[in-house]
């Protein structure tokens, strides 16, 4: 388990990381599109899950890329 400060410094270092940015978008819209087109519950609940992951992902980086620009 990693402690706050060596969470925080991974963030930081995937932040500066454009194609990783990028990735987890792609992600997050194919997710969007299994949710909006997939009948089936069991489905929905998975991409719902890997969409609030994924979204919070991107939290996190868009956060340490403004504690970046604020040094």
């Amino acid at each position: 388990m990693l402690t706050r400060e060596q969470e925080a410094r991974v963030f930081d270092d995937l932040c500066r990381h454009r194609v990783f940015r990028d990735w987890l978008s792609d992600q997050l819209d194919r997710q969007i599109e299994v949710l909006m087109v997939n009948p089936d519950h069991a489905a929905i609940m998975k991409a719902q899950g890997a969409a609030g992951f994924v979204k919070a992902l991107q939290d996190r980086l868009a956060a340490a890329e403004s504690a970046l620009k604020k040094q």
